[in-house]
């Protein structure tokens, strides 16, 4: 073994080589598809954009808005809707029950005037259904 000056080591355009054992390893990351399930993520997202191309047709031919997401928490304190008595005070599923068989639907409460408005209402009422065209507020 050959021993350096210490001169040597101050010089820095010189650097020692030292050298050492190990092991050296390379990760690889190997990606598998397993062919059944690609298959049924595939047919799940064509039926997902067939049932959403169904719906934007749909949706085209509503004349109305879409304002039916809780249809028995519409009739509270309407003075368009008929309620038996105690309804105004029941909370939703309690409503949604007492008021099942009544039909109510979107009609125009200001039928004579030049612009229109849209009220839900019972089909006892003497009101038209809206039409599609005329101008609602």
């Amino acid at each position: 073994m050959e021993i350096l000056p210490a001169s040597d080591f101050a010089d820095v355009s010189r650097k020692p080589n030292l050298t050492t054992l190990a092991h050296m390893s390379t990760d690889k990351v190997v990606y598998v598809c397993q062919w059944g399930w690609w298959a049924v993520s595939v047919l799940a997202c064509l039926l997902m954009m067939v049932i959403a191309s169904v719906g934007a047709v749909l949706r085209r031919g509503l004349h109305g808005p879409d304002i039916l997401g809780y249809v028995s928490s519409m009739t509270r304190d309407s003075p368009y809707v008929r309620l038996p008595p105690g309804g105004s005070a029941l909370d939703g599923t309690e409503r949604a029950w007492l008021l099942r068989h009544l039909q109510v639907q979107l009609r125009d409460v200001h039928e004579g005037r030049d612009i229109g408005r849209l009220a839900f209402a019972s089909l006892e009422g003497g009101q038209k259904p809206f039409v599609a065209g005329r101008k609602y507020e």
